[in-house]
């Protein structure tokens, strides 16, 4: 059961009128080189004219068989997509589907999957039973009434899935084959985007409908753009404009503010359409260059615990699992850290698997664990700590502050999460259930705060007087002010002042000795009398002292 202890007594501590003003200042991706400076026509000069060049390449697949028989990781990774792609030899085609909110992305994500797999299964064994399989798949998705009636994602996802299956695959297919995957990328693809960009607000947004979005359809159009040279394009100028408003989201140092579930969402369509366009084109247009993209591969690195998973603020599952991706595999390649790729190959979690095999293949790796235990992401005032590396019954704390007016943003400025013994004793309850009414932030923003999963109270917070209304600002946010690592531990402090109106101040300090103990010390300055309530969420079973200043396990 979860329990919600420790509430503090009234709060009375004078008239001192600390007035402290914080700034969100918005970052404008400034990226040389972009598309948005250069026409379509000479974005288009620069694709190759050979199938694949979506990732894959005729180097690549040889690559892949030259590595296979040497390298142990990267035949269990091939094999288990063999297996994988020889159990949906035996499933039926993915139907038309609605899932409340999320729409048709759920279906569409397993098109992708499956449409990947079965396509570096063909190309490795060449048997017709896999090319057939995978017909059938976009055969199906082609006939749906529409590809994505409520969000641009489900349209998004299955772009890139017929976009893969085109390129990968544009050998075997017959003439016929390739029309009707063709059309249906520009169709039901690239013209709803094209409409997209210019009466949809994500092109402008900073969270991962940018990224995702922008991501399938640049596979689209580069999959096609000899034969769609036109609409290719508009499409690529557009999205290669677009992409650094979600990219500019990883600056300073890598961390994403969505959570550590949106970091994956998003760093994997990231991945995915700069490693076309580089393929393709022989650059990604300086995306890659944007402030903070090549910091991303850390944030996986530092967020996950050493047993529960990740610290998984935002909207982030509370799924027990390292997370992880072959994005890391890429990140390794493009930004020449071999360390993403080791820290991969130890904890494989991705989605579209394919990705390890071809990004994975005769790729350097380098042991990770001798990077600093400890580390403060800037900008998402995100910060963890841990006792070490190989230590599993070790201490892990993660802490944040940031901005609550941001998307799958939980009023969680100031919480924490602990893990120590092979416990998380301080947990993150995660989100709640998606198509609750008002849940979503583009509804009735009073509802979606009364749900305790979203709320301060939900979290290991502070309240101040609390109500019904939302129990900190929803538009404020929090910072660290100073963060100092020693081989002793960790002094950290952060000013949350600007997520509880009713104070001066507030400033919540956390001091980690490795090994031994945290102190969480909060100091209260109310603008008058009020009440303090000290929120903390664990599965264990707490038991008060006799005076109620203490509690044991």
């Amino acid at each position: 059961m979860f329990k919600c202890l420790l509430k503090n007594s009234p709060v009375n501590v004078g008239a001192n009128r600390v007035c402290l003003l914080l700034s969100i200042v918005a970052m404008t991706a400034m990226v040389t080189g972009c598309a948005h400076k250069t026409d379509g026509q000479a974005i288009l000069a620069r694709i190759t004219p050979n199938h694949p060049r979506l990732m894959m390449t005729t180097n690549t697949m040889a690559t892949i068989k030259l590595n296979l028989p040497n390298d142990p990781w990267l035949d269990q990774r091939y094999r288990s997509q063999k297996k994988r792609a020889d159990r949906i030899l035996n499933e039926p085609v993915s139907n038309y589907q609605l899932h409340g909110r999320d729409g048709l992305v759920d279906t569409s994500r397993q098109v992708l999957e499956r449409v990947a797999t079965l396509a570096l299964v063909y190309r490795m064994e060449g048997d017709r039973k896999y090319l057939d399989r995978c017909w059938l798949e976009l055969d199906a998705a082609a006939r749906f009434p529409d590809w994505g009636p409520r969000q641009f994602l489900d349209t998004a996802e299955l772009t890139a899935a017929f976009a893969i299956a085109y390129d990968w695959l544009h050998d075997a297919w017959t003439d016929g084959q390739r029309r009707m995957i063709r059309e249906s990328i520009i169709h039901r693809g690239l013209k709803p985007g094209l409409a997209a960009y210019a009466d949809q607000r994500w092109p402008q947004q900073v969270d991962n409908h940018n990224t995702v979005n922008n991501g399938g359809l640049i596979l689209g159009a580069l999959a096609v753009a000899d034969e769609a040279p036109e609409i290719a394009g508009k499409i690529l100028v557009r999205a290669l404009a677009s992409d650094p408003y979600s990219l500019s989201q990883f600056a300073p140092d890598g961390a994403w503010p969505e959570g550590p579930m949106y970091w994956g969402y998003a760093t994997e369509y990231e991945s995915m359409s700069l490693d076309a366009l580089e393929t393709a084109c022989g650059t990604d247009f300086g995306l890659g260059d944007v402030p903070g993209v090549a910091q991303g591969g850390w944030f996986p690195l530092y967020d996950n615990g050493p047993v529960d998973g990740t610290f998984n603020y935002g909207d982030a599952n509370e799924d027990h699992e390292i997370r992880s991706g072959p994005q890391l595999l890429w990140m390794a390649h493009r930004f020449h850290d071999p360390r993403f790729a080791q820290y991969e190959r130890d904890f494989p979690n991705g989605r579209v698997t394919a990705l390890d095999v071809i990004w994975g293949a005769g790729l350097e790796h380098q042991p990770w664990q001798t990077i600093t235990t400890d580390r403060y992401f800037r900008g998402v005032e995100l910060a963890t700590m841990r006792d070490g590396w190989d230590k599993p019954n070790g201490w892990f704390i993660g802490f944040k502050a940031g901005s609550n007016d941001i998307g799958h943003a939980h009023l969680d400025v100031g919480s924490f999460v602990l893990e120590t013994k092979g416990v998380r004793w301080a947990i993150d309850l995660g989100p709640d259930d998606p198509d609750l009414p008002g849940y979503s932030q583009n509804d009735d923003e009073e509802q979606r705060w009364t749900y305790y999963r979203l709320r301060a109270e939900g979290h290991n917070a502070l309240v101040i007087n609390p109500g019904s209304g939302p129990d900190q600002n929803r538009l404020g946010a929090g910072k660290i002010t100073s963060f100092t690592s020693t081989p002793a531990g960790v002094e950290l402090t952060a000013n949350l002042t600007g997520v509880y109106p009713a104070a001066n101040q507030v400033i919540r300090s956390l001091s980690f000795v490795r090994g031994k103990s945290v102190k969480i010390n909060d100091a209260i300055h109310m603008r008058q009398t009020g009440e303090v309530w000290w929120f903390l969420q664990t599965r264990a079973e707490a038991k008060p002292s006799a005076d109620g200043r203490k509690f044991s396990h």
